[in-house]
């Protein structure tokens, strides 16, 4: 006999096991710890010449945005982060 297994059963067999995260930080730091070395994204500098950033990399640098805002006075506090293109 077949198993009969309701849309929710199915798409829990199609679909790979995620883990559930808690919040942005949680994210990072999992991707930091379980992807590494490997490519993030790739950015383009002002020069043209497109390189890679690591999740390592990418975590780092969060990690030294939120250190430098706390120490600037800003813990606590709502900011937005808005980046001016150059031209």
């Amino acid at each position: 006999m077949k198993e009969v297994l309701n849309d929710a059963e199915k798409l829990k067999k199609k679909y790979h096991k995620c883990e559930e995260v808690a919040n942005f930080k949680d994210m990072i730091y999992r991707s930091a710890k379980i992807y590494k070395t490997r490519t993030a994204f790739k950015l383009k500098n002002s020069d043209g010449i497109i390189y890679s950033v690591t999740y390592e990399e990418f975590k780092n640098d969060v990690v030294s945005l939120g250190t430098s805002l706390i120490e600037e006075g800003f813990l606590g506090k709502r900011i937005a982060v808005i980046r001016k293109k150059l031209i």
